[in-house]
């Protein structure tokens, strides 16, 4: 039996948090693919969707996580939304939990330390 993969969408090479997913993933059994969105091509058609890495067919991965944060760019968006609609793919961060912090607007209220 395979090592389920872990997709994680991230333009930040030198992201201080992939040693640690590196680390976490093994120790959990799971291997982990980090995904530059600019190595990306999206084909939709009427009958299915592809997708592309790095001018090859993407195996899709068995979950999938965004790293691109909430100034995630319109592609990235279109990238997260495809894997969102492949079958058998467990989306970690979806394209509305991205979209829910940028359209909240400034803080406010109990929780809000300091807005006042």
């Amino acid at each position: 039996m395979t090592e389920p993969v872990v997709g994680i969408l991230t333009d930040a090479a030198k992201s201080y948090s992939r040693p640690r997913f590196a680390e976490e993933a093994s120790a959990l059994g799971l291997t982990v693919r980090f995904l530059d969105p600019s190595h990306f091509d999206l084909l939709v058609d009427a009958k299915q969707l592809k997708t592309f890495y790095r001018n090859r067919p993407l195996t899709p991965p068995d979950a999938f996580m965004a790293r691109t944060g909430s100034e995630s760019g319109q592609f990235a968006q279109a990238i997260i939304k495809q894997m969102e609609s492949t079958s058998g793919v467990a989306v970690i961060n979806s394209l509305g939990s991205i979209h829910v912090p940028c359209s909240a607007g400034p803080a406010s209220g109990p929780l809000a330390v300091g807005n006042g």
